[in-house]
């Protein structure tokens, strides 16, 4: 794939690895995809297993706002992006604090 000035593209990935997984090896794949993708950047969850997105405490959304992926406009934008926290999120704040 080309752009139309002829170089590589380039867009903006978001990898998830699995610091207990027993079926793959995520950490090495998550570097190896980190420096064949330019642009690729790697969130690692050191007590998650081989299925990260469905253990508990770990939410794909808020995943994805901490990495700052979320943004309406073609930049990043801390204000207009700004999102309140989902109640799940709220939740998980108050209790950390208990």
């Amino acid at each position: 794939m080309m752009r139309s000035n002829g170089g590589p593209p380039h867009w903006s990935s978001l990898g998830e690895c699995s610091g207990k997984d027993q079926l793959l090896p995520s950490q090495e794949e998550s570097e190896r995809l980190r420096s064949v993708l330019p642009g690729c950047e790697i969130r690692t969850f050191s007590d998650s297993g081989h299925s990260l997105l469905l253990e508990e405490g770990d939410d794909l959304v808020t995943i994805i706002k901490d990495a700052s992926y979320y943004h309406c406009g073609r930049h990043l934008n801390y204000v207009s992006d700004y999102l309140p926290p989902s109640p799940y999120e709220f939740k998980e704040i108050v209790e950390s604090y208990r």
